[in-house]
């Protein structure tokens, strides 16, 4: 652990001693260009494991709501036989003596 502190102690202290830079410039076109197309040669081909996994899931999700939906059809289609039948036997409940 000694040495580690004393590389890291010499470090610290050539760093301080190298000498700053006037002023920063920016890059030229052409060595920005570079530098994006190696960056993006450097990022992976396909989509990440996580994003496979959240579309796989997604497409799940859209099979089973499909499926009830499909399942439930008839349910969604049917005319109600009577909206206020719970309405009106509560209210006839609470206004019987």
């Amino acid at each position: 652990m000694k040495s580690l502190e004393n590389q890291l102690e010499r470090l610290l202290r050539s760093a301080a001693r190298a000498p700053r830079p006037a002023e920063v410039t920016e890059l030229s076109g052409a060595a920005e260009a570079r530098v994006l197309a190696a960056w993006r040669r450097s990022q992976p081909e396909g989509p990440s494991w996580m994003l496979r996994w959240l579309q796989g899931g997604l497409a799940a999700a859209a099979v089973a709501a499909a499926v009830a939906l499909g399942l439930n059809w008839t349910t969604f289609r049917q005319q109600a036989a009577d909206e206020y039948a719970v309405a009106d036997a509560a209210l006839y409940a609470a206004l019987t003596p």
